[in-house]
């Protein structure tokens, strides 16, 4: 599994280069991972934004692929149970789907580093950068996008088996641009 490595100086200069753009985080554990897009919070259901995985089972998002299964399982080993993670929201507040779940990246603390979950399914090809709900902040614009290209080049996970759900998901856009 390829991560990116942001350390807690490198978010800070980051969050200090961004100043000017409103963003929240929020500090919490991992309950339970729900789908390959969605875990369980003490604060809540979250959905990983800029993220939209094959169904791991049937539901009213979509029909089971072998695919959602594979997501599943990436996700529930990146993010076991009790993993402390920060929610990272690029608005004033986080904001919540239709289904009243938190929409936010999801950052793994790591000794003192911070590990981009959502760029990490990217990467594996378990999620095309999904901008449904818009595009991503600078520098986690260009991390997706390049992160995206790689997984879509070297055909990394759904992009080898499922190449055409991958490109309609990341042609999907129906929200702000």
């Amino acid at each position: 599994m390829r991560t990116l490595k942001i350390t807690i100086r490198q978010m800070c200069l980051m969050a200090w280069l961004t100043a000017l753009l409103p963003c929240v985080e929020v500090s919490t554990v991992v309950t339970r991972v729900i789908d390959g897009d969605t875990i369980d919070t003490p604060v809540g259901k979250v959905r990983l934004l800029y993220i939209d995985t094959p169904e791991s089972k049937s539901n009213t998002h979509g029909t089971q692929m072998a695919e959602g299964s594979a997501a599943f399982a990436f996700l529930s080993t990146a993010l076991p149970a009790g993993t402390p993670i920060l929610l990272w929201g690029p608005d004033e507040s986080i904001r919540t789907d239709p289904y009243k779940r938190l929409l936010a990246v999801i950052l793994q603390k790591k000794d003192t580093e911070l590990i981009n979950i959502n760029r990490t399914l990217i990467a594996a090809g378990w999620s095309p950068y999904w901008r449904k709900y818009g595009d991503a902040q600078e520098p986690m614009h260009g991390e997706f996008q390049t992160a995206h290209t790689q997984a879509e080049t070297t055909k990394a996970g759904a992009w080898a088996t499922a190449p055409a759900y991958m490109r309609d998901k990341t042609n999907e856009r129906t929200g702000k641009k």
